[in-house]
């Protein structure tokens, strides 16, 4: 009896250390440490307080400024009601749209830098009746442009969407996870798979423990002897296919490319290409050196500045007009 005892015990033992660690992986999401991460931001940045969106709106994140009713929606560039009497245009970008000019140019708060971007400025050329919604937020990808779409447009009902795209949007994403941590909301893009330890290989193991697919990762790392497998369930974000899914939620729709702010630049060259070989109709912004008055700041090659967003504005503007003047879902 004794020795059966002695067996128990260490049974035991071993069942609630093995749980133990278990329970450790997950709580600290071991998973995500593979993950591709970006701190977007959060209370301790430019008065900003970023929320985590609903698991069903599939988006990681709202804007920094965002309030959505049955009546209206606000971001930071004001309010857009639901029964507005005219036209209705919404932009829907991300840091592009959202940024103006840095180094503490200015009001830095993210109504005060809406105020200085092209469609804030586009608004103020518009003629009275039409209103211009915009949602836009640093990181968003046309997946998510889609999920605005989707949400907004029972809403608001537009009449043209507008997406400002650069080269980093032509690429398809893993599965994004946004999570708050200490005032900030952190986005993990989870990859599509994780290297397996060929000499320990367990397949129940392998889809019930985090913990022994950590242990996996790390094992490969340091000895080789591994190979990929997949993870997960979730499809990942494809840029093209949402482009040409925001067609089936608005009646009209231009997409707006914003050349990186040098020359020659192999990110455009690339981007570009993609969108042709695609047959994605588009609109390339004519921008040109000098560089330095067009950047945010002096290294930044996507960002624009005042004066940047300022031109922008300006060759939008005709593309829009024409656009409210064509029937409806013409092409552009």
């Amino acid at each position: 009896a004794t020795w059966l005892a002695r067996i128990v015990i260490v049974w035991v033992c071993g069942l609630v250390g093995a749980l133990s660690m278990e329970g450790y992986a997950r709580a600290r999401h071991l998973d995500r440490l593979r993950a591709r991460t970006t701190a977007v931001g959060g209370r301790q940045t430019a008065a900003s307080d970023f929320q985590l969106a609903p698991i069903d709106w599939d988006v990681p994140y709202f804007p920094r400024v965002f309030t959505l009713r049955p009546d209206a929606l606000q971001t930071a560039w004001g309010t857009c009601r639901a029964d507005h009497p005219g036209r209705t245009v919404l932009v829907l970008g991300d840091s592009t749209t959202r940024q103006a000019s840095g180094g503490g140019k200015g009001d830095a708060s993210p109504q005060g830098e809406a105020a200085r971007t092209w469609p804030a400025r586009l608004a103020a050329s518009l003629p009275a009746d039409v209103q211009l919604c915009v949602v836009a937020e640093d990181g968003y990808h046309p997946a998510d442009h889609l999920a605005m779409l989707r949400r907004l447009s029972p809403i608001l009902q537009p009449d043209l969407v507008l997406v400002m795209l650069c080269a980093n949007d032509l690429v398809d994403q893993a599965q994004w996870v946004g999570v708050a941590r200490d005032g900030w909301v952190v986005v993990y893009e989870l990859p599509a798979t994780a290297p397996a330890f060929r000499p320990l290989w367990n397949p129940w193991l392998w889809s019930h423990s985090e913990a022994f697919r950590f242990l996996s990762w790390k094992l490969v790392a340091r000895f080789g002897h591994g190979f990929d497998l997949p993870v997960g369930t979730d499809a990942p974000r494809r840029a093209v296919p949402s482009l040409r899914d925001l067609g089936a939620e608005a009646p009209a729709v231009r997409l707006f490319y914003l050349p990186m702010l040098d020359d020659a630049d192999p990110d455009d060259l690339g981007a570009r290409q993609r969108l042709a070989s695609e047959g994605i109709a588009h609109h390339v912004l004519s921008l040109s050196a000098p560089w330095e008055p067009l950047r945010r700041e002096g290294g930044d090659r996507m960002h624009l500045s005042d004066h940047g967003h300022e031109i922008v504005a300006a060759q939008v503007l005709p593309v829009v007009m024409q656009a409210l003047a064509s029937p409806q879902g013409a092409a552009p």
